[in-house]
């Protein structure tokens, strides 16, 4: 099963929600600044279905991806883009 924890905050701090499933329509839309990937690979959108531009320069995050290989991602360099949809690409 895929799993995933997006955090608002840089360094894994502020608010965080847990998906094991894509969510075509993320509410409310918030600015992710941090995750870890627990199990899947993952894109984060900045609108509803999968459409328009992917966050973090189309970086697919995976569970053994981030810095040192772990599935942790002190910082996901957004832009300032909120995320509306995560796609799930592959458990």
């Amino acid at each position: 099963m895929a799993g995933i924890l997006l955090v608002d905050g840089e360094n894994l701090t502020g608010d965080s929600r847990y998906w094991e499933n894509p969510d075509p329509s993320i509410r409310p839309v918030v600015e992710f600044k941090s995750c870890i990937v627990v199990s899947g690979k993952w894109r984060l959108w900045q609108t509803e279905n999968y459409e328009g531009t992917q966050v973090n320069n189309n970086l697919v995050l995976e569970h053994d991806g981030g810095p040192n290989d772990d599935g942790v991602y002190p910082t996901i360099v957004t832009g300032g883009n909120k995320t509306g949809s995560l796609e799930l690409i592959e458990e």
